[in-house]
């Protein structure tokens, strides 16, 4: 296993590839030297099945890699091995190789790949047919752009299981990332079985390893031999039998906890300190006069050196945008650029940044050096190795400690954020210096403090207030997620959050401090005041009160326990750092209403975990104090059996609530964000010229200008994205400039121009690879006003249609729409909006239509808004009719499917001796199992690309059109008459489907293909082979048939309609415990979900999910049989029986207790009380739950139940049928019906109120009164 650098660093996250390739030389296969003997390997192979090896998706058969290093450090390794493929899973994950390489370290040459089957048959791959090389695009999520990062992926047609699969290839190492030092890290234990692989190094007797070692070494598994050849030595690791592993939940990378050989000639961490020093050294010298002009700035007045210190770094941190263009020579991924570029730029990645911040700070007179740092667990401190993937910087005080700072985190209120607490770091000095650890930081400067004062009124309405202080881990966490939200997304973050108490809670006044969040001298708070009706479950007589106790829902810690499935681990489980809430409140109660008993709760504490509640009651107020706190950043195995204990207690105690009883007793910048506030930028002009040549050919050229007005401004528009396929797209950027406040003008250089490639490029090289136009804009900042002018030529459109918007989610001061086309092309146009101004001009044969708005509010940024067209002013322009398209479509689908003799012949082969259904099912499986989804969607690619199906059954992969012709082709080959099916991407709405038929355009992705048998509708192409024959996951959408040049929408047999369907048998003894037998049936898309997965399980996975699906109903739970599956029958059924001790409460004469899994009050969610977008209900499903509670003898009345309801929500309906039978038997039945559509904001309060019937807790409590 190889790294990358500190490019890939991801700012905070974790990256190391498996190997970095450069592809050099010939693809063909080379006639080398073996080095493992195949008939022996073979006769190994034979014996591996999955009886032996039930859990394993292939099995390592043996490995052997050989590497001879040189003194310099280069080296040249070779590697063959054949692995076996056992299952559906193995074979799908093997079927393309990702190979990542980076220049310039690296050369490999694949002399071979091939695939022997299990008769013996070797079939070579011919690796250049089916390969293809592309920029790394997930490096741009990084704010990264390096060309030279690329993946080489190599598709691997015919695979099957029961396969082996070989591969021989030769690595060069021509250039060190070390001069004269060679290291390197090999996994021995992995998750599959290895049952040989053997490391052979061959290095120099004047240069020998200085260090190796095993780690976590997996007994009797491994063996090492070494000897002297001339002037070498050989070095020998045999791994043998090493059996399978099996990663955990939220456990550290496996990496670093299995079984791994390290090895290096570095003799100390001194030599790796030193060398990064002499990297660093010139670049950390290339300052200049501005840049100490700025030192003297920032300390100005400044007393201490802890000032001065905190003061540079927060510029560093704060005005040093992170972003990265790679243009290094020395040593791509480590070195830094000279320090008064990143200064000069205002960017840079973290080795740029952690540099200025170490010169400016020497500058200031502190002793300061660059950091190497590993974001990950800590490093195996016995072997030395550059393996870093982040830096910082440090200043060594006067005492001696060392100060880290991350300059990286723009966002932070701490210069060291808590997460890159407790690990691995390596000071650069000219002496050299060892390796250090980060100190953790203890829980209590991580904590979310929560002071809540209210009032309860006589009608049971709360009106309180909360004061959150957010300090360390959860100040950086948070401080950073609202810089880039707008001020209502962080309002509705805190309702959301206060909804899971009070689901009906209304926030009355909200506010973050600072208001400049930038603003880092001061902790991050919250004030928030609402008021909620929901606080009080009223009962016949008692009172059961709904506590908002936000401890353990606010805060890091809300998110900082999962994977928490299992009853026990082998892997630490661990957090990604120490963090807590505490808080406190206190609500006056009104007179009439007493408190009858306070719960009194057990306490859980120790010194890596605590949780804590306490009730009181005086002067008639109630209050309560309660904390959640992990003071770790991991939990050993022992210490997890303990945590999953406590869990099960808080789980428990949570549950208990206070009793009442009602008595008797008595563009200027300033200008522009004071009228837009919370805007990210003001869109000052926008100009859209469209000019069509004719119906399929036309160009669209946009020249915007806006000005930035916040931090999340900057972090949005800094770069431009333009996506497109050169196979009839053109893009040209005709200049992008970028003015600053003080009126100076940066225009974009060639260097922050970048072409990436998209990301399925690589695993569809049949077709025409798409592109990614990146401009990175130099100095955005905020006042910044961004100006570019770009045409995008599209050709060989087959329905060209364009939609006009004029409303954004930023305010629109001007923007105007020219349309030119012939007079002779009639374009079609949809009725103009009165908001918009419109005109006509004829000139020179040619006719403009222009579209003007100016001074246009935005769009509030709202959760589960629906698309911009659904609700805002649009006019639609179409070129094009439908039934040309359905011409030249049908003639390019049937052409590509007809007279082809390879795929008549396997679709006989598939239909032979089966009934119709049967002959269906049996293609549809072959092409899903066999030919692979890979490529673009029907409308990003001309038609002229569109695959004979000959071809795509040869090449094993295609995207959803040639997929579709290949189905259409094997249906007809056997006799039925099939039909292609077009769906739209599109929201399927009425007001979607009038305006495609008015105005056509091409907006498809996928294609489907039909079959009518017996009556009744049959689709194929966007289903797996684990779906019921027929079933789409495409219900609801609009579709479009060109067979019969008709829109409509697709729905599918009633019987496969997607259905939820659960059971729950509860039995609730008299003291509380409960047994509770669930029961699921799967229908239509849910069932092939339920199949695929329960079909692809291991017997160890299944275990392990039967484990998480027991825990889900309760963490007290215990299963009390075994997990019953069966989908050889319609439905799929799960079902498992569990017991719980402490299912409900019992106190005072009642017990009452929640509903498991009741699904209803997830259904609609709302994050605020006022609305100013329509809702979009977004999904097509239906669910059913049914409840059978068995209740205990003593029962005498019930207080609280759930009552009969019918709510219906726009398209959506949800019925609740509740009733009791004569045995102290309560049944439940929901059912719920989900549509797409759309809710108007005057219309808010139907789903507002819906939310607030469905998530109260009386609608899922149940409370009887029992016999004394």
């Amino acid at each position: 296993m190889r790294r990358a650098g500190l490019r890939w660093c991801s700012r905070y996250l974790f990256v190391i590839t498996a190997a970095m390739f450069i592809f050099a030389g010939s693809l063909a296969a080379k006639e080398v030297k073996p080095l493992l003997d195949r008939k022996l390997v073979l006769s190994e192979a034979a014996q591996v099945d999955l009886k032996k090896y039930p859990d394993a998706d292939t099995v390592l058969i043996s490995d052997y890699e050989k590497v001879k290093y040189n003194p310099d450090g280069t080296y040249t390794s070779v590697d063959e091995f054949y692995e076996k493929i056992l299952t559906e899973k193995g074979r799908r994950e093997s079927r393309v190789a990702n190979l990542y390489f980076d220049l310039p370290y690296t050369k490999v040459i694949p002399y071979k790949i091939g695939i022997i089957k299990p008769d013996g048959r070797y079939i070579a791959i011919d690796i250049k047919a089916n390969s293809k090389e592309m920029v790394n695009p997930s490096q741009m999520s990084a704010n990264i752009y390096d060309p030279n990062s690329k993946i080489l992926k190599i598709t691997i047609p015919d695979l099957e299981i029961g396969d082996v699969l070989y591969k021989y290839v030769r690595r060069d190492g021509v250039v060190p990332r070390i001069k004269d030092v060679w290291c390197d890290f090999y996994l021995l234990e992995y998750t599959s079985p290895i049952l040989k692989y053997v490391i052979e190094i061959n290095g120099p007797k004047s240069r020998p390893l200085k260090k190796f070692m095993i780690k976590d070494p997996v007994k009797g598994t491994v063996k090492f031999s070494q000897k002297a050849a001339g002037d070498r030595i050989i070095y020998k690791w045999t791994a043998a039998n090493v059996p399978q592993s099996f990663p955990e939940p939220q456990m550290p990378p496996f990496y670093m906890y299995s079984q791994r050989l390290l090895v290096s000639t570095a003799a100390d961490w001194q030599e790796i300190s030193r060398w990064y020093w002499y990297l660093c050294k010139p670049h950390l010298e290339k300052t200049n006069q501005a840049m100490r002009e700025k030192v003297k700035e920032l300390t100005a007045g400044l007393k201490t050196d802890m000032e001065k210190i905190k003061a540079i770094y927060r510029f560093v941190s704060t005005k040093i945008r992170y972003m990265g263009i790679i243009d290094e020579k020395t040593a791509p991924g480590y070195e830094p650029h000279d320090v008064d570029i990143t200064f000069n730029n205002r960017y840079g990645v973290c080795r740029d940044k952690a540099a200025l911040l170490v010169a400016m700070l020497q500058m200031a007179g502190f002793k300061a050096y660059p950091v190497l740092f590993y974001v990950g667990p800590k490093k195996d401190a016995e072997v030395p190795n550059n393996m870093f993937n982040h830096a910082i910087s440090c200043v060594i005080l006067k005492d001696g400690k060392h100060m880290l700072m991350d300059p990286t985190d723009e966002s932070t209120y701490d210069v060291l954020p808590s997460y890159l607490s407790d690990k691995s770091y390596l000071l650069a000095k000219p002496e050299g210096d060892t390796l250090f650890t980060s100190p953790v930081t203890p829980v209590s400067e991580n904590l979310v403090k929560i002071k809540t004062t209210g009032e309860i009124s006589r009608d049971g309405k709360l009106k309180a207030e909360s004061r959150m202080l957010f300090d360390g881990i959860n100040d950086t966490t948070f401080r950073g997620a609202f810089s880039q939200w707008r001020p209502e997304q962080i309002k509705q973050y805190f309702t959301f959050v206060l909804k899971q108490s009070l689901p009906d809670a209304r926030v009355t006044s909200f506010e973050v401090l600072p208001k400049n969040l930038r603003d880092f001298k001061k902790p991050l708070k919250v004030n928030i005041a609402f008021e909620s009706s929901s606080i009080l479950v009223k009962g016949r007589n008692i009172i059961l009160v709904q506590l908002p106790w936000f401890s353990g829902k606010i805060g890091a810690v809300s998110f900082a326990l999962s994977g928490l499935g299992l009853e026990k681990r082998k892997y630490p489980l661990k957090i990604f750092s120490t963090c807590g809430t505490v808080g406190e409140f206190s609500f006056k109660l009104p007179l009439g209403m007493q408190v009858v008993k306070l719960p009194e709760y057990k306490k859980v504490d120790w010194d890596k975990f605590s949780w804590k509640r306490k009730l009181s009651f005086k002067n008639h107020t109630l209050a309560g104090r309660s904390s959640f706190l992990i003071n770790t950043m991991e939990f050993l195995p022992k210490d997890y059996l303990r945590l999953k204990s406590d869990l099960k207690v808080i789980e428990t105690e949570a549950k208990k609530l206070p009793l009442l009883q009602k008595k008797c007793a008595s563009t200027d910048l300033k200008y522009l964000k004071k009228l837009y506030p919370g805007s990210k930028s003001v869109i000052l002009a926008k100009n859209v010229d469209i000019d069509f040549k004719d119906a399929s050919t036309y160009s669209m050229r946009t020249v915007i200008k806006r000005k930035v007005l916040n931090y999340g401004g900057v972090k949005s528009f800094s770069e431009l994205k333009f996506f497109y396929n050169s196979a009839w797209q053109q893009v040209k950027i005709n200049y992008a400039k970028v003015k600053d406040p003080d009126g100076s003008v940066k225009n974009i250089s060639k260097k922050e121009t970048n072409l990436m490639d998209q990301s399925w490029t690589g695993s569809a090289p049949r077709y025409p690879g798409g592109k990614i136009l990146v401009l990175n804009l130099p100095g955005v900042k905020v006042g910044s006003e961004i100006e570019y002018d770009v045409v995008i030529e599209n050709s060989s459109v087959p329905l060209a249609g364009i939609m006009c918007l004029f409303k954004e989610y930023d305010p629109i001061l001007s923007k105007k729409i020219s349309i030119t086309a012939p007079e002779k092309l009639a374009l079609k146009f949809s009725k103009t909006p009165d908001v918009v101004e419109s005109s006509v001009n004829r000139a020179k044969g040619l006719v403009s239509h222009v579209f003007k708005v100016s001074n246009v509010s935005p769009i509030a940024a709202e959760s589960s808004t629906p698309p911009v067209w659904a609700f805002t002013p649009v006019i639609y322009v179409s070129a094009g009719n439908w039934k040309e398209f359905s011409k030249s479509v049908l003639t390019a689908l049937t052409g590509a499917a007809d007279k082809q003799e390879k795929t008549k012949e396997q679709a006989v082969k598939l239909a032979m001796m089966r009934k119709p259904l049967e002959a269906m099912r049996s293609i549809r499986d072959f092409i899903a199992i066999q030919v692979r989804d890979a490529g673009p969607g029907f409308s990003s690619m001309p038609l002229s690309t569109i695959t004979p199906a000959d071809k795509t059954l040869k090449d094993g992969y295609g995207n959803s059109t040639d997929r579709a012709v290949l189905t259409y082709a094997m249906l007809q080959a056997v006799g039925f008459k099939p039909e292609f099916v077009m769906v739209a991407d599109i929201f399927p709405i009425p007001r979607a489907m009038q305006a495609l038929k008015a105005f056509p355009r091409g907006q498809f992705d996928d294609i489907l293909v039909k079959v009518r048998y017996q009556g009744k509708d049959y689709y194929f192409n966007d289903t797996s082979q684990y779906a019921m024959t027929g079933a789409t996951d495409s219900e609801s959408m609009i579709v479009y048939s060109p067979a019969k040049d008709k829109l409509e929408y697709l729905y599918a047999q009633p019987e496969l309609n997607s259905l939820y369907k659960e059971d729950y048998n509860i039995q609730i003894s008299r003291d509380g415990s409960a047994e509770i037998t669930k029961t699921k049936a799967f229908y239509g898309e849910s069932f092939e979900n339920a199949n695929r997965l329960y079909s692809e399980f291991t017997p160890e996975e299944r275990r392990r999910h039967f484990q998480e699906l027991v825990s889900g109903v309760a963490q007290a739970a215990t299963a009390a049989g075994k997990l019953v599956t069966n989908f050889e029958k319609y439905p799929g059924v799960e079902e498992f029986r569990v017991k719980i001790p402490a299912f409900a409460v019992v106190d005072n004469g009642y017990m009452y207790f929640k509903l498991p899994g009741l699904m209803i009050s997830e259904i609609f969610k709302t994050a605020s009380n006022e609305r100013s977008n329509p809702v979009m209900l977004g999904s097509y499903n239906n669910y059913e739950q049914h409840y059978r509670i068995k209740l205990p003898a003593e029962m005498t009345e019930f207080d609280i139940r759930p009552v009969s309801r019918v709510l219906k929500v726009g398209p959506c309906v949800v019925r609740i049928k509740v009733s009791k039978s004569a045995d102290n038997e309560l049944l439940m039945k929901c059912s719920v019906k989900l549509r797409p559509g759309i809710i108007s904001a005057a219309e808010f309060g139907i789903l507002e109120d819906a939310q607030s019937v469905l998530s109260n807790p009386a609608m899922g409590t149940v409370m009887i009164k029992l016999k004394k």
